[in-house]
């Protein structure tokens, strides 16, 4: 039992699952129309774009890292090579070095100033699709000099214009601001500031100066001009950092392998010509910017070894002197041959200590203490310093004599030898500093690019249009999730008690019925059944018809007051077409439009608001002259009257009540089209008088609070509804949906 219990359980929880995705699905299916207008707008737009859109062009150019050359000669001449220091992943380590500084100001500044790269002259083009049609003008090289433009928008570049700028300046605060400058013809040009004050007027190859005030000033000198008279350019002077910034965003530096030196520059840009340019002048100021490092460190190097020549020299000569003294007094120095073995051991020690300290002093103007090459360098030391201290402890146990000479013959070579090889590393930095090589060097320079770069067409447009059929199933989702009125009849049923008296569905034909009268095309609107007596909303009214007979006989009298929450729930429509129905059966039916603020019931039967209800409250007119036939038979109709202010106070009155028990006795049904409850008093006044109160719910349109606000509404009055009518009810279009489905046309056999 336990099992079948579980197993009961799991089945239930599959069927919830199951019914959710249907209902996702059936939502989707719903608003296709939706979905479908959103993914072809999105269709269009990347279609658009793709058409019009600005083609760039990638220029691409090989550096070589080289750590063999000149950054291995330093270390090499500071004091021999260090494998270490230079193998394994140095290589891609100093190219990653490289790729920071290719990036630097120090490199890209010199080429936005070389380059003019910080001013922005450009043709005016026509937003959005004008640059893109200039450029393909441009690039189909169409015999006319300039792409012909409207007449009423001569102003923009349409294709074929340029302008060159020699030079263009101005003070601080008009940096990034736009000037414009209009062409006069004949090599003259009108200069606009940013405020659209005329500045002056210019002429190609001369300078234009213009002093605005006494902190901004401008300077232009137009090299060249071209395009028909009137077009305007845009000229914009960037500051540094944001012409550094546009230019880093289009360049991009990476390593071929990360295993090797090489490094791959790429630069995309709109001209296939200036894109090279620009690329082949990054690339030698990078090349340049390097060598001048590498000359730069070997100067330093050079002043801090000859910093160190007078001290040395003093060593020198101190240890001279001394050994010289020691020899004066003593005579000649007699030393046995493994004496002379130690001593000549500790004086190559003494000598690669002082070497490697020398190196590392060097090293640490570049790196720090704690570096991969400083701790190398100190390691060496260590190294050869133990071995120094274990000849020292030997020497010590020679005769004290033995001692003393051997340390002043010692200090005497080392210090010759330390000078010998100071003044070799002088005269080879001096040979390096005159003929310095970079690390840096091209194997490549940039070729002009003839392929568009741009992203494939077919791509974009299809990544849009999946872009667009997602977001529209995220807005149908979110729509619903966030407000979706009830679109089920049985759930306001089950929810609020009130019975379901007749559900309409949306008729194509009343709504376009409505729409053309909207527009004027029609001026008189028709009853559905007029329209098409087969639709299926006819036939779900003659049903309602049914269910209201039995409503009626169980009322006190055949007054039908139908209102509704909140306007546009169609309950015009609803009476209007109701009460034809019920006169098909032989029954005298009055409608009467008691919206007396916006009735327009009068509409369907071709006839105008005046002589109604409010002139009969007020006493102005007789029932008999307020109540209008119709073209229909059995059918009579009584309008608002003329509209007033102070509508519900007549309401409040006695009037109404007779004037309704009066037409009650006159007909088979009295039908009352009154205003929504939610919005005026009116519909409850009315309600009092009615045996049978009805409401019109429309599909989607209210929420359950809304539902039960109508309710409470109608029970405050004291009026007990007798069930809704759900209206406009959207027909299913799939089987997957909780929607009404079960609706067929039913037409008679033709013989």
């Amino acid at each position: 039992m336990a099992t079948q219990s579980q197993q009961s359980q799991i089945d239930k929880v599959l069927d919830v699952d199951v019914i959710d995705i249907k209902q996702l699905i059936a939502t989707l299916l719903d608003k296709k129309k939706t979905i479908l207008i959103t993914t072809a707008v999105f269709f269009i737009i990347a279609a658009l774009y793709c058409s019009f859109r600005v083609p760039t062009y990638d220029a691409n150019i090989l550096l070589n890292s080289d750590l063999n050359s000149s950054g291995a000669s330093l270390s090499s001449v500071i004091g021999g090579e260090l494998p270490s220091i230079l193998g394994g992943d140095q290589a891609a380590a100093k190219a990653q070095t490289e790729i920071s500084l290719i990036q630097s100001r120090s490199v890209l500044e010199p080429v936005v100033k070389s380059l003019h790269l910080d001013v922005i002259a450009e043709p005016d083009y026509f937003p959005i699709i004008g640059k893109g049609l200039a450029h393909r003008y441009d690039a189909e090289n169409y015999a006319n000099e300039y792409a012909s433009p409207f007449a009423w928008l001569s102003s923009f570049a349409w294709g074929g214009e340029s302008i060159e700028i020699g030079q263009f300046e101005v003070s601080t605060p008009l940096k990034a601001k736009e000037f414009t400058l209009v062409n006069l013809g004949q090599g003259r040009y009108q200069l606009y500031g940013p405020q659209g004050d005329k500045l002056g007027v210019g002429a190609v190859g001369k300078p234009f100066a213009k002093e605005i005030n006494s902190f901004t000033r401008v300077y232009l000198l137009v090299n060249s001009l071209k395009s028909p008279v009137g077009v305007k350019f845009r000229l914009k002077e960037l500051h540094m950092m944001d012409a550094l910034q546009v230019i880093s965003s289009k360049l991009s530096v990476s390593l071929t392998d990360k295993n090797t030196p090489l490094i791959n520059l790429g630069y995309t840009g709109y001209s296939p010509e200036k894109t090279a340019e620009i690329l082949d002048a990054i690339a030698d100021q990078a090349v340049r910017q390097d060598v001048y490092r590498k000359s730069e460190q070997a100067a330093k190097t050079l002043a801090f070894l000859k910093q160190r020549i007078p001290s040395v020299q003093q060593s020198v000569y101190q240890a001279e002197k001394a050994l010289n003294d020691y020899r004066s007094q003593s005579g000649n120095i007699s030393l046995d041959a493994e004496t002379k073995l130690m001593m000549q051991s500790v004086t190559d020690l003494e000598s690669k200590i002082y070497d490697l300290k020398v190196q590392k002093a060097q090293l640490l103007q570049q790196f720090t203490e704690r570096s991969v090459q400083v701790e190398e360098v100190n390691t060496s030391i260590v190294a050869l310093t133990v071995q120094l201290k274990s000849l020292n402890i030997r020497l010590k146990n020679l005769p004290q004599a033995d001692q003393v000479a051997v340390n002043l013959i010692r200090n005497a070579k080392v210090q010759n030898t330390i000078y010998t090889n100071l003044m070799q590393k002088v005269q080879q930095f001096e040979l390096l500093k005159a003929g310095t090589v970079g690390d840096l060097s091209v194997i490549d320079y940039a070729n002009i690019p003839y392929k568009i770069s741009n992203k494939p067409t077919l791509l974009i447009i299809i990544l849009v249009t999946f872009i667009g059929f997602f977001l529209s199933m995220i807005y149908v989702f979110i729509r619903k999730a966030l407000f979706q009125g009830i679109e089920d009849p049985d759930v306001i049923e089950s929810r609020h008690g009130l019975s379901v008296l007749g559900t309409l569905l949306t008729s194509p034909a009343q709504q376009q019925q409505v729409k053309d009268f909207q527009k004027n095309k029609v001026m008189q609107l028709k009853l559905l059944s007029e329209l098409d007596p087969m639709d299926m909303t006819v036939e779900a009214l003659r049903s309602l018809r049914t269910n209201l007979t039995f409503e009626l006989a169980a009322a006190k009298n055949n007054i039908i007051n139908i209102s509704g929450p909140c306007p546009n729930v169609g309950k015009t429509f609803v009476s209007v077409n109701l009460a034809h129905v019920l006169s098909e059966t032989g029954q005298r039916v009055l409608v009467i439009d008691g919206d007396l603020r916006r009735g327009s019931m009068h509409d369907y039967f071709g006839l105008s608001r005046e002589h109604g209800l409010i002139d009969v409250l007020e006493g102005k007119l007789t029932l008999e002259h307020a109540v209008h036939r119709t073209h229909i038979d059995n059918l009579d109709m009584m309008p608002t009257g003329a509209l007033i202010v102070k509508h519900a106070e007549l309401l409040m009155g006695n009037k109404l009540g007779e004037v309704l028990e009066q037409l009650s006795s006159n007909y088979d049904a009295v039908i009352i089209d009154t205003a929504p409850i939610l919005a005026i008093t009116d519909a409850s006044l009315v309600a009092q008088y009615a045996g049978t109160n009805i409401v019109v719910f429309a599909d989607t349109m209210h929420d359950d609070k809304e539902i039960e606000l109508t309710i409470n509404r109608f029970e405050k009055a004291g009026v007990k509804l007798a069930g809704f009518i759900f209206n406009n009810m959207q027909m299913a279009t799939t089987t997957l949906s909780n929607k009404y489905k079960y609706a067929y046309r039913y037409e008679a056999r033709k013989n």
